[in-house]
C-alpha cells in the first residue's frame, strides 16, 4: 500500500471552522534493560504482563507446587525459574508457560529436589 506524500503527512483529517489538521504519531518511550540495552518501554511493560499471566497459569496447573517462582520475560525469550519435588510438576510448568509464551524461546530452569 504506497502512500506518496508531497509534503504533508496524511492522517485523519480534522474540520471545522475552515482548519484542517493531522496527527503526527507519538514516538515510543525508551528505557534501559539489562538484557538487551535499549528496549521499548512498552514492550517491557508487555512483558511484564506476560510473565504475571504465565507465573498464575503456572500456579493454578501445578496447584502451588513450584516453591519460589519466578518468571522472566525478555527479548531472548520465557526463562523459568523455581524448585519442585518431581519431574511431573516441572513438565506441568513449562506446559503452561509454552501455552502462553506467544512463539517465544522457552528456558525451564525450575529445580528438581
Amino acid at each position: 500500500m504506497d502512500q506518496q506524500l508531497s509534503g504533508h503527512q496524511l492522517g485523519p483529517q480534522i474540520s471545522g471552522h475552515g482548519l484542517a489538521s493531522t496527527r503526527t504519531p507519538t514516538p515510543p518511550i525508551i528505557a534501559e534493560s539489562e538484557a538487551a540495552g535499549l528496549v521499548d518501554a512498552r514492550d517491557e511493560s508487555r512483558g511484564d504482563k506476560l510473565a504475571l499471566r504465565i507465573a498464575r497459569v503456572v500456579k493454578r496447573r501445578t496447584a502451588g507446587s513450584v516453591q519460589n517462582l519466578r518468571v522472566e520475560v525478555c527479548r531472548e525469550g520465557v526463562f523459568l525459574h523455581g524448585e519442585c519435588e518431581t519431574f511431573y510438576t516441572k513438565q506441568l510448568a513449562q506446559q503452561a508457560a509454552m501455552d502462553l509464551a506467544d512463539e517465544k524461546p522457552l528456558l525451564n530452569r525450575i529445580a528438581v529436589r
